[in-house]
């Protein structure tokens, strides 16, 4: 009978202790959950706390994309990038970068003791991306680290925490940053200040030369004043051609306003440069002009192939690695002008869409 007693006893023991094994696994589990909702249910963290009409400066580097940039402010609405002084810089595109940076909010973080910042999962030795921001006063580094489901890592310089942000952001970020720095139109040239332009065409090479002159002009009421006038002159080959000076005006001021309209290669590759004809340029202009301190200069702009809608070329800078499009004006307008007379038909050309990354990215 003591024996029996003995073994209910023991029974009851172990019913007890897996009941109590039962309760502290699903208490710890009801925590662990419940800490989870704390995270995911607290009010989003704003990881900057600055005003965009503050910021004074900025930088974007994405190794990936070949992508480090550093911009600025010039004025109230103006902006300067450092790497590209000459890049005449859009307002709107700055807004929205700064607006999506200025906004990075985060709803998951780890505090300092829930994380090795060494270890490679966090990806905090090659980020993605690092972003800073400063207004003069605090300088905020954003270094972007490795990539989990739909989430970045994201390490401040100001806090020890390890912030979880959404990848959409990223996205954002890298649609806008490629084509931020580019040419509007061509730098630093217009009628007035351009001195001369040597274009390699179809075998040819065409100099035009603008020629000034002082001309008495009589007004209505008989008053005169003395006018600068402009004829320019075209030879091919050496030998002067028949292109009137109003033919090669209409040319020359219609690539003064040749626009580049998006961004196809930000920083290009020899690989680059043959997909798009640059290797092998469809037309080469040389064009020299006096800048904004009355110094000589010039520059290439090498053209490449049609696109693949074959309205806009592909073209690049001289010296500088990025690859752009501009529109129909220049097979309808530039080229026919300059040259029709001058005994040439301007020819066509096969298109081409080949694929880059940078595609992906344009709007």
């Amino acid at each position: 009978m003591k024996f029996l007693k003995d073994k209910k006893l023991v029974a009851l023991i172990l019913v007890f202790v897996v009941l109590l094994g039962i309760y502290i696994a699903i208490s710890g589990s009801r925590s662990r959950k419940q800490k989870d909702e704390d995270i995911n249910s607290q009010q989003a963290i704003t990881l900057t706390a600055y005003q965009e009409q503050d910021v004074k400066s900025f930088s974007y580097k994405y190794d990936e994309l070949g992508i480090d940039l550093h911009f600025d402010r010039d004025g109230v609405n103006s902006w300067i990038c450092r790497e590209y002084p000459d890049y005449q810089i859009d307002p709107t595109k700055i807004h929205m970068i700064l607006d999506d940076i200025l906004n990075i909010k985060a709803q998951r973080y780890l505090e300092a003791d829930e994380y090795d910042a060494s270890d490679p999962a966090y990806g905090l030795a090659a980020p993605e991306a690092v972003v800073t921001i400063d207004d003069g006063t605090t300088m905020t580094e954003l270094t972007v680290g490795g990539m989990t489901g739909v989430w970045y890592y994201c390490k401040s310089n100001l806090s020890d925490r390890l912030y979880a942000i959404a990848n959409d952001l990223m996205l954002a970020i890298d649609q806008t940053i490629l084509d931020v720095v580019r040419f509007t139109k061509l730098p630093g040239i217009n009628k007035t200040t351009v001195r001369g332009i040597t274009l390699e065409y179809n075998g040819s090479t065409y100099v035009f030369t603008p020629n000034v002159t002082t001309v008495t002009v009589t007004g209505d009421d008989g008053s005169t004043s003395e006018e600068e006038q402009t004829i320019w002159t075209s030879q091919k080959n050496g030998i002067l051609t028949q292109t009137s000076s109003s033919d090669i005006e209409m040319g020359i001021e219609a690539l003064c306003n040749l626009e580049q309209v998006r961004c196809v290669s930000y920083n290009s590759s020899e690989q680059d440069y043959q997909a798009y004809g640059i290797s092998e340029p469809y037309a080469v202009f040389r064009i020299d002009y006096v800048d904004n301190n009355g110094e000589p200069a010039s520059y290439t702009l090498n053209c490449g192939r049609l696109d693949d809608a074959g309205q806009s070329r592909f073209v690049q800078i001289g010296g500088v690695d990025q690859i752009t499009t501009v529109g129909s004006v220049f097979d309808s307008h530039i080229l026919p002008s300059l040259i029709a007379n001058a005994g040439e038909v301007v020819d066509t050309q096969e298109t081409i869409d080949p694929h880059t990354p940078f595609a992906d990215f344009d709007n």
